[in-house]
């Protein structure tokens, strides 16, 4: 009976796991977790980066709509100094006049922010704030100068010039393109866009080193930030 009930001790603790084993496994879990997170976080980006693209080319359609209601005139940043209502086509600014055309607000967000609104700016309040930017050079206007956008006409390459893209401002820049996440505001010592300009940091691109950007052509493709800035006199300039 005593070695029965010996044997079935053992046989108990043969069945156990010894601590070196608990650990061994533990650490290879660790490995394995560390390896992976880093492939999951890079595959929720870029699938971040392809919804933020579809917002891009949803805007850059209404903009094309737009501009065919308008005689082919691109709409401008803002609205006109004391006017308002804002007389349609003229002083309404780009990310108001095309609404009509794409109907929902949650495309002037890019999934790579939490959505935030409503949001005022110069008096005129929009359900959201807007994180994508237009080519300054596209929606000039009042009071930028001049009556009104950029003729369709004017652009010499349609599918080189950057007619939107992920920006820190709805007026868009070089640098707001490149870096739109480089700390600080406007207005402080460094400034953001000096500090954007002079780091060119990488991790300060909202897109795995890189910003989505929409063309004159309504094509969209991502490119890093290097690549736009070295030849951004190509890109912004129409």
């Amino acid at each position: 009976m005593r070695s029965q009930l010996r044997k079935v001790s053992m046989e108990r603790k043969l069945i156990g796991f010894t601590l070196i084993e608990l650990l061994v496994v533990i650490a290879i879990i660790a490995i394995l977790a560390a390896i992976l997170f880093p492939v999951f976080a890079r595959a929720r980006e870029k699938a971040r980066t392809s919804s933020c693209q579809s917002n891009l080319k949803q805007l850059a359609s209404g903009v094309l709509m737009y501009i065919q209601d308008y005689d082919e005139m691109f709409p401008i940043f803002g609205p006109q100094w004391g006017q308002n209502p804002d007389p349609p086509g003229s002083g309404v600014s780009w990310w108001q006049g095309i609404f009509p055309y794409v109907k929902n607000s949650q495309l002037y967000v890019c999934p790579r922010y939490r959505v935030t609104g409503p949001w005022t700016y110069w008096g005129r309040t929009f359900e959201v704030f807007v994180y994508y930017g237009m080519n300054p050079n596209i929606h000039v206007g009042v009071p930028l100068g001049g009556s009104g956008g950029r003729h369709l006409a004017t652009i010499r390459a349609p599918s080189m010039v950057v007619l939107l893209a992920d920006s820190c401002h709805a007026m868009g820049a070089d640098w707001r393109f490149a870096w739109p996440l480089a700390p600080g505001d406007y207005n402080s010592t460094p400034r953001k866009c000096d500090a954007a300009q002079t780091q060119r940091n990488e991790d300060w691109a909202p897109h795995i080193g890189g910003t989505n950007y929409a063309f004159c052509d309504g094509h969209v493709k991502w490119l890093k930030d290097k690549t736009f800035w070295a030849d951004r006199s190509t890109y912004m300039t129409p």
